[in-house]
């Protein structure tokens, strides 16, 4: 009997090397290769259709697992964080239209704008005609009028060689809009049924950030950056409805901590502390759930996740962690699947 299970699991394994060899041979044939690659773009295109914007609530989508998220309400649609894979993102789950209305920016480190050429270049061509404006602290008039500069000979080539010319260059240029020269609430957007507030963080010891509310019915969304603490939260919730989320960033300081050490034995210690700098002032899961409980917000969501989880054994260090607080809060965190999550708790 052990004769003949032997003799079957070598006959099972050698039938299993012939159909894997074969498999690889005609895998590397360049027609199937192609045909493949066909597919892969056809199921990509059909996922990249634009969806309508919610009318009945104010909806949150994780555009990208880093600094982007887009808030929907009332029939309008507005970036947060313009991260460097935030129009692929966006683009990849049919939710880049052209009725982009704007992208706001926390603060102008590097994660917040680096994606701004690829938000304002695809959604130029998914049909976008009005320009693009980019509300931010003091500053980002700097950044917008170098975006402008830089892409102005390459929107020359674009209209000329793929829209005959037609593409205005006052459409394809992006408006800065400073949102923190007063300190009190500024409101930069109202529809007549969604209005949008910024207002000045008041926490933050790494220079100009903001925070914005959404408020549409009976809701208020309020989402901001790592520099925010409950003072600022306070003042956001004045004049909000008493249906409120939010929206911050959190950090794991063990995490963070296990990547200097690693970074110390491999002789990056200063490196690794330039890099890790901007996000250990975010709060940790227990601190924002203590803020939660603080402003007595029960609706949280913890966006985007410092560091990324970009594997499963990643994503459950962060189940762990947030474990530690699901008894004691309603706070959500949105990781691995959850980042294709379309909606914040009701």
């Amino acid at each position: 009997m052990s004769q003949f299970v032997g003799r079957f699991v070598i006959i099972s394994v050698f039938v299993a090397a012939i159909l894997l060899g074969l498999g690889m041979l005609i895998l590397g044939q360049p027609g199937v290769r192609l045909s493949k690659f066909e597919q892969a773009q056809a199921s990509y295109f059909q996922g990249t259709k634009p969806e309508a914007a919610p009318l009945n609530k104010i909806q949150v989508t994780p555009c990208a697992p880093d600094t982007c998220l887009l808030i929907q309400a009332g029939g309008r649609e507005f970036v947060v964080g313009a991260s460097a894979s935030s129009a692929e993102g966006l683009l990849r789950r049919g939710l880049l239209t052209e009725n982009l209305d704007g992208v706001l920016l926390t603060d102008l480190g590097s994660s917040q704008i680096q994606g701004l050429i690829g938000l304002r270049d695809r959604s130029l061509e998914v049909g976008r005609r009005t320009k693009l404006k980019i509300y931010g602290p003091s500053g980002v008039e700097r950044v917008v009028e170098g975006l402008n500069a830089m892409l102005e000979t390459s929107d020359v080539d674009r209209s000329v060689r793929y829209g005959q010319g037609v593409l205005p260059f006052d459409i394809a240029q992006a408006e800065a809009f400073i949102v923190d020269e007063q300190p009190d609430e500024v409101g930069i957007f109202d529809s007549g049924v969604l209005q949008v507030s910024a207002f000045q963080v008041q926490s933050t010891l790494m220079g100009a950030e903001v925070l914005y509310r959404f408020d549409y019915e009976d809701q208020s969304l309020i989402v901001g950056g790592c520099g925010v603490r409950r003072a600022d939260i306070v003042s956001a919730e004045e004049g909000a409805a008493n249906n409120k989320i939010m929206v911050l960033p959190v950090t794991s300081k063990n995490q963070l901590e296990i990547i200097r050490k690693q970074a110390r034995n491999a002789g990056f210690d200063k490196e690794s502390r330039f890099t890790t700098a901007p996000i250990e002032r975010c709060l940790t899961v227990g601190g924002l759930q203590n803020l939660a409980v603080a402003t007595g917000i029960e609706n949280v969501i913890a966006s985007p996740l410092y560091p990324y989880p970009l594997s499963l054994a990643e994503e459950k260090i962060w189940e762990s962690e947030a474990r530690q607080y699901s008894e004691e809060s309603q706070m959500t965190l949105m990781f691995g699947e959850m980042w294709q999550s379309n909606s914040y708790p009701q």
